[in-house]
């Protein structure tokens, strides 16, 4: 094809009219332009790739200067993820870096405000000087950039959750959000959001003045349509909550919200709360159209069990919405005023819903009914669940039933039904016998904590070595322990780490010096935590502090393509658990070494049949395990990518257990979870098919994971 600098030239040596040829000269110079463009966007993304792979390698000391050439570079969006690189590096002694870029254009301006805090985060002591000067820098930052609503809601949100030391440093701070109150959304938003992180530390920093809670509560009653107003009512009701401010009149406006999420925070309200008009309010949200609603004002129903009785929870069993329904359920123990009728009609559901398998039909519960009524039967009428546990657990193999056959033996202490489930099988059963037999047979049961060393799921060796604790076995369990040690080092994985550490630290309590030559390779390991515990415990046995080698062994992600265009993964879920289908916008600018994991993985085929085996309604599901449960993914840990971005609803987190520990493990946020917000990566909103996702119930299981590339 004739590009526009060709056709400029064939039009002149022809003797073409001026008109034609003014046409084609334009051509040349739209062509030129576009081709700059393109070059200068690919220079652009070939420097923010360079950029996530130097800040994957966590650099220090003078391997940061590579890192820091590019906070000077021309274009905004390199110097925007060069301050974020250093915010989430987490090293205070680089805050003069991200403070320079306080005066820079608002794109950086706003990732230069949140860096200070992720800057902060953890690595200093509360109330020091360096919190002192961030607290001031933001401030100042904050007046100078009067006019940009999104800067000055960033700023307020990142002064609320810096490490204030005491009450009075927390007031300052909060006067100075106060200021920063606006109209618009985005900075109203982020006044409430450092507003609720301060309330929410308030048993240290003692309660908002009246100031802020005529703020909050204003922003309560503001009754503007669309998303971010809501967002502001949201952030409203949360903060007045954990200030302790919350009014029976906010609770009322809240239960009378058009927005179902701040509906829901009613019912969260009532739940603790004591009011005379608490019976009535709650049968109202009951009847609520929303299933979060609903499903929130049968939870806080429990707190009325005594006074008012458990009717309503029974009529709730009919829910149409599963979540509900299992609520319900939930609900029912011996509080209870009428625990016979409760009682006949847990054993009725577990009779009409006895299940040994994990398929279900669309919209509606399988085997959750009977599982959850086992368990609530044990904790209402203990002489009729007995042997209904017993024939359970004799009977029924899945998993997911015997996990809850377990909670409901720990409930009657039936230590027979506990010995059987704790054997080997499955480890999510398993582990929950083992925890609980520790709590009622303890060391009677030393002979199954042992065996379950062996034991290749990782959660069932962190609970067999935790419950060995105070154990008088002496040589044998020593033994026992150290050689677990050596099989799960072995195994080189980032996700035996917890197991790793527990086996530690029962080897700290139980062992001695003499073992301390078989665990001084471990000083060199790959994980630094467990490199720290032997040294602490090597300290201890022998009186010198080894050195360790900190080493950093992250896998290069391929971030190219990735970088360009709107990325989407199709999630179709098992017809046999429900089915259904829900699409995820990717965000790679945000989080690239997240994404390219995922996209990685989800061609690979690696998602393909796992199971979703945590589901908390008003919070999250979460999956992704090969084993079904949070303790095994894929390795090696990945580094968490933390962005000023917020787990609102249907939005796509990385579950980790500590910083930097993602194991390809997801989670689905089912309400706007603000708290979660600097901890956890953000990196994929559902932009179709949420109620499919809200729809998940536990063991629901994934078909595939299709990544859909941008539209060319």
């Amino acid at each position: 094809m004739m590009d526009g600098r060709s056709a400029a030239r064939t039009f002149e040596s022809g003797g073409a009219p001026r008109a034609a040829i003014r046409l084609a000269r334009g051509l040349a110079a739209l062509a030129l332009a576009a081709s700059a463009g393109v070059a200068h966007a690919q220079a652009s993304r070939a420097a923010v790739i360079q950029l996530a792979h130097l800040e994957d390698a966590r650099p220090t000391g003078a391997a940061l200067d590579s890192l820091r050439a590019f906070l000077s570079h021309r274009e905004p969006a390199v110097r925007a993820a060069a301050v974020r690189a250093f915010g989430r590096l987490q090293l205070p002694e680089e805050l003069p870096a991200i403070y320079a870029r306080l005066r820079d254009v608002p794109v950086v301006r706003v990732q230069a405000i949140n860096a200070i805090g992720q800057a902060l985060r953890g690595a200093v002591r509360p109330g020091s000087d360096l919190v002192t000067t961030a607290r001031d820098s933001l401030i100042a930052a904050a007046r100078a950039s009067r006019g940009l609503p999104q800067v000055m809601g960033v700023a307020a949100r990142t002064l609320g959750r810096l490490p204030h030391g005491d009450s009075l440093t927390a007031r300052q701070a909060v006067a100075a959000m106060v200021e920063m109150n606006g109209a618009a959304p985005a900075q109203l938003e982020g006044v409430l959001h450092g507003l609720y992180a301060v309330a929410r530390a308030r048993r240290t920093l003692g309660n908002l003045p009246d100031d802020a809670v005529r703020l909050a509560r204003g922003a309560l009653t503001r009754r503007a349509p669309g998303e971010a107003q809501a967002r502001v009512r949201r952030l409203a009701m949360l903060t007045l909550s954990a200030s302790g401010a919350l009014s029976a009149d906010d609770v009322s406006a809240a239960a009378r919200d058009a927005d179902e999420q701040v509906r829901r925070l009613a019912a969260v309200a009532l739940a603790t709360r004591s009011d005379p008009e608490k019976p009535a309010r709650l049968t109202t949200l009951m009847r609520d159209p929303a299933p979060i609603v609903r499903h929130e004002a049968v939870r806080a129903w429990r707190s009325l069990a005594q006074t008012e009785g458990c009717a309503a929870l029974i009529s709730a069993v009919g829910d149409a919405d599963p979540h509900v329904m299992l609520a319900a359920i939930d609900g029912m123990t011996s509080n209870c005023r009428d625990r016979q009728r409760v009682a006949d009609t847990l054993l009725s559901l577990i009779d009409a819903h006895r299940s040994d398998s994990p398929t279900r039909a669309a919209g509606r519960p399988g085997w959750h009914v009977h599982a959850h009524a086992l368990v609530a039967l044990a904790r209402t009428d203990a002489e009729r669940a007995a042997p209904v546990v017993r024939r359970d657990a004799r009977d029924l193999t899945f998993w997911g039933v015997r996990a809850y056959i377990a909670r409901a033996a720990q409930v009657l202490r039936d230590t027979a039904v506990l010995r059987s489930l704790a054997g080997p099988g499955h480890g999510n059963p398993r582990e929950l016998a083992l925890g609980a037999l520790a709590t009622i047979a303890g060391h009677a049961a030393d002979d199954l904590f042992l065996a379950a060393l062996d034991a290749p799921e990782y959660h069932v060796v962190a609970e067999a070595a935790a419950a060995l604790k105070g154990s008088s076995g002496g040589a044998t369990v020593v033994e026992a322990l150290v050689r677990t040690l050596d099989r799960l080092t072995a195994e080189d994985r980032d996700n035996n780490r917890d197991a790793r550490v527990a086996v530690l630290e029962r080897l700290q309590e139980l062992g001695s010096r003499e073992i301390a030559s078989r665990l001084e390779r471990l000083l060199a390991d790959r994980d630094t935590a467990v490199a720290l515990r032997t040294r602490t415990m090597l300290a201890a046995w022998t009186g010198n502090t080894p050195s360790i080698t900190r080493r950093h062994l992250g896998a290069r992600e391929e971030l190219g393509a990735l970088m360009a265009g709107d990325w989407r993964a199709r999630i179709t879920m098992s017809p046999a658990t429900g089915g259904g289908t829900f699409e995820v916008r990717l965000f790679p600018a945000e989080s690239p070494y997240t994404v390219a994991r995922f996209v990685r993985l989800a061609r690979a085929g690696y998602y393909n049949g796992l199971t979703l085996h945590r589901v908390e309604p008003g919070f999250v599901v979460q999956g992704g395990s090969p084993a079904a449960n949070e303790y095994v993914g894929d390795g090696p840990f990945m580094r968490d990518e933390l962005d000023v971005r917020s787990h609102t609803r249907g939005t796509f987190g990385i579950s980790t257990r500590g910083r930097d520990t993602g194991d390809a493990q997801f989670f689905i946020n089912l309400t706007d979870n603000f708290r979660l917000d600097h901890d956890y990566t953000v990196f994929g909103e559902i932009v179709r098919g949420r109620a499919v996702a809200e729809g998940i119930l536990e063991a629901d299981a994934i078909a595939r994971i299709d990544i859909i590339p941008p539209a060319r």
